[in-house]
């Protein structure tokens, strides 16, 4: 406690921080280790989310069972007491205390010896040489400095030791050393080397306080005087350091500690919506979620606003609202004002701080983003700090992502995992490098999808009817799906007077859109148009949002699915046809459609790929010239917002003779397979629809492996993502830095060396699943600041 006068506030700033970059080192770590209870407990209620384990403390004296059997002294050939110690505050204050309150109360035919050059008020003076020490007091022998085989011979010859500590401590070593001896001790408790669940019979401690007179006076005397009593706690002390503080235990505790790293589960953070039957990347979210969550060693979360259905073992954490939106201040950054800002960390987990949705201590393994708008801000070190690894879904369309999004898409995400090979290769030709992208396929619900067609009212006698054979195309009404190239194209076909080669009566075309943007009002007259000419052989539900159910039974109902798109991210009703059985046209030719339109033998008898050729998009939303695409929120009168690309969006033209021929092809075959099943040359399976096989390998069911495997690539990987730098707090810290970065240097060197014998004598090799062995990395050295163990084993030099 200070004056007003004396109150820096600089310092308390100060202090601040370093509790801020003690907490920092806290949140980041696998795992804390606490070297007594007292140290355990505070970690456990100031990082709840890190698991805290207590690792004994090894006694540097061991219990000799041969001296304590034969040559233990006895309890008569001993005599006095002794406390044993550095010169430090602890002891001072501790032996002031006790030479005042308790001394002049203990048995005078017994002398108080004291070890160490310890300064005592009126006991002992050790300031006139450096370690010996003269005695004040006619009861008490000052020994000053002396070797360790002189303080273990005097601690076998007197009855018991003393430690008066007044503060919490660890586990003392005095109290351990004595105890190894077969000498009682008499402490405070504040002494760390035991507690409620920890206690011995060989040590009497004083519970009341650590200035507890009349414990101390009576305990001290009591084993002075009383033979019975001694021997008692004289046999009992040894004892409890082999059980407590032996070798034996230590090793243990490392063995658990050891095992929970190895077994600790990976976090999963999934950011963004997760709804089953929501929008696609709401649904994508949410498979894979609930993908992963089934994998073993993982623990998922999803931070958004909605998890629905509920995940079993998956928690839903809900984002706070400016979380990404601050400054972050790296609490490793020099200390330049006297009013630092004050972290997003949490303290006491009963006092948490505002804005972290996370138990302290949570640190995400990855992070998967997926959303509209992508989420591109920095991960909170909060809860992803310098081992998170954050792996973004982005879906892309437009040839080249936006300028704007370069510069935070490298600063704060590692990887861009690409639906398609497609995706790829827009980041690529963005300026992102090669290594910091790879394809993580999006999935289909296939069970929910072979469940429907068990189950759907479109029975088989009326998929083999001379009903009309029908087309179907479902999505936005924007220009990017090509809805004005089918009508175009459908109408040349089946809607001319000219080319009846067609009945219009024999074909049907069902269009459903949902939202509308990017056609003008005379391209939607021109195609309300071509529908009133072909005399009603198209159907189109226009501005019609479909329960999920109808939507799978209007998609039953067709024979063929059309898609004739500019460009597609991936394009998910393509491939949810292929598995509901229907014959498929799409764009291929450098398209999203590539990795899926390429199939078995079998499989292609129902695709129907359409070469498509990329240039430059030239309708809405696309502004070549200028290099700019609006479809970025917020969007009013049908216009969105702009943003400037890399360079011109582009998009894919089909060939529309190809077109045609297709539809053209489609429609004899499904009407010649007509002809076969009802001459019962062609077996059905039943449902009316063949699965394209090729497509399975988009089953959620088959992409576990696959999303796992790319959870570990990303983990396994360095840090790809700006990372704020640590600089230190003062000159001092700045020198110490320097000093140490010079001997790390020098010890990797010789390090890198000594690993390169290893390697060239096949001591190791790069390890496997961190759930079945700690793994090796060649990079370790490299990248040893990324909180990895390295464990080095070899043949013949372990």
């Amino acid at each position: 406690v200070m004056g007003e006068e004396e109150f820096d506030l600089w310092k308390l700033n100060y202090a601040k921080r370093l509790i801020q970059q003690e907490m920092y080192l806290y949140v980041n770590s696998d795992l804390l280790v606490g070297i007594n209870s007292h140290t355990t407990d505070f970690l456990k209620k100031m990082v709840p989310g890190v698991p805290t384990h207590q690792l004994s403390y090894v006694s540097p004296a061991q219990p000799d069972y041969n001296y304590l059997s034969s040559s233990k002294k006895t309890f008569s050939q001993r005599s006095g007491y002794v406390f044993f110690g550095y010169n430090n505050f602890a002891n001072n204050i501790g032996m002031d205390w006790f030479q005042r309150e308790v001394l002049p109360h203990i048995n005078t035919d017994h002398l108080l010896h004291i070890a160490g050059t310890v300064y005592i008020p009126k006991i002992c003076d050790c300031s006139s040489q450096k370690s010996a020490c003269t005695s004040l007091h006619p009861n008490v022998v000052c020994h000053g400095a002396i070797t360790d085989d002189e303080l273990e011979h005097l601690i076998k010859s007197v009855k018991l030791a003393i430690n008066p500590v007044l503060e919490p401590s660890g586990v003392a070593t005095k109290t351990c050393r004595a105890m190894a001896f077969g000498t009682p001790v008499v402490v405070s408790n504040q002494d760390g080397t035991f507690n409620k669940n920890q206690l011995s019979n060989g040590a009497k401690r004083c519970i009341k306080g650590p200035d507890d007179t009349i414990c101390f006076k009576t305990e001290i005397n009591t084993l002075l005087s009383d033979e019975e009593a001694w021997n008692q706690a004289s046999n009992a002390a040894p004892t409890f350091i082999a059980e407590k503080f032996g070798a034996g235990q230590y090793m243990r505790d490392w063995v658990q500690i050891i095992e929970t790293l190895i077994k600790q589960d990976y976090n999963i953070l999934v950011h963004g919506n997760a709804l089953e039957n929501g929008e696609s990347m709401a649904s994508q979210n949410w498979h894979i979620a609930n993908m992963l969550s089934k994998v073993e060693g993982f623990t998922v979360k999803v931070m958004g606003d909605n998890l629905e259905p509920q995940i079993t073992g998956v928690e839903l954490v809900k984002p706070p609202p400016d979380v990404f939106q601050v400054e972050y201040h790296h609490p490793l950054k020099a200390l330049e004002e006297h009013h630092s800002k004050t972290l997003n960390f949490r303290g006491y987990a009963n006092n948490p701080l505002p804005n972290n949705p996370f138990t302290t201590g949570y640190q995400a393994n990855v992070i998967i983003r997926q959303n509209w708008p992508p989420l591109l801000e920095t991960p909170h070190p909060s809860f992803c700090g310098p081992r998170c690894r954050v792996a973004s879904i982005l879906p892309w369309e437009f040839g080249f992502l936006p300028q704007s999004w370069m510069k935070r898409i490298k600063d704060n995400s590692d990887f861009l995992w690409a639906p398609t090979s497609y995706n790829k290769r827009i980041f690529e030709n963005s300026g992102l490098e090669s290594d910091r992208s790879q394809v993580m396929t999006a999935g289909i619900d296939c069970d929910l999808l072979e469940s429907h067609k068990k189950q759907s009212n479109v029975s088989e006698e009326e998929a083999n009817s001379d009903k009309p054979v029908t087309f179907v195309f479902t999505g936005g009404f924007i220009p990017r799906k090509g809805i004005d190239i089918l009508l175009q194209e459908w109408q040349t076909l089946f809607c001319q007077p000219t080319s009846s080669s067609q009945s219009n009566d024999n074909v049907k075309l069902i269009v459903q859109t949902s939202y509308e943007l990017g056609y003008t009002s005379t391209q939607i007259s021109q195609f309300e148009n071509i529908i009133q000419s072909c005399n009603n052989n198209i159907d189109w539900k226009r501005n019609t949002w479909m329960e999920r159910e109808e939507h799978l039974d209007m998609i039953m109902g067709a024979d063929v699915y059309v898609a004739p798109f500019r460009s597609e991210g991936f394009g998910l009703p393509n491939v949810e046809a292929m598995i509901l059985g229907l014959n498929v046209i799409t764009s291929v030719g450098g398209t999203a459609a590539d990795d899926y339109m390429v199939s078995s033998e079998d499989d292609a008898k129902k695709l129907y790929p359409v070469q498509a050729v990329q240039q430059q998009c030239y309708m809405d939303p696309c502004n070549a010239p200028n290099k700019e695409l609006c479809v970025f929120t917020p969007c009013k009168n049908g216009k969105c917002s702009c943003e400037t690309l890399v360079d011109a969006p582009s998009w894919f033209e089909v060939n529309r003779t190809d077109l045609r021929v297709q539809i053209l092809n489609v429609y004899q075959d499904v009407k010649a397979n007509r002809e076969k099943r009802s001459s019962k040359e062609l077996i059905s399976d039943g449902s009316g629809s063949t699965t394209t096989t090729g497509a399975t390998k988009f089953c959620w069911s088959e992409l576990r492996n696959t999303y796992k495997n790319g959870v570990f690539s990303v983990m396994e990987e360095q840090m790809k993502r700006e990372y704020p730098p640590v600089e230190p707090i003062t000159k001092m810290w700045r020198f110490l830095v320097i000093l140490s970065v010079s001997v790390a240097i020098g010890l990797l060197v010789g390090l890198a060396f000594y690993l390169w014998r290893i390697w060239t004598l096949g001591g190791f090799r790069r390890g496997g699943d961190r759930k079945k062995k700690l793994q090796i990395c060649d990079r370790a050295i490299v990248h040893a600041n990324s909180g990895d163990f390295l464990i080095v084993r070899g043949d013949k030099h372990n």
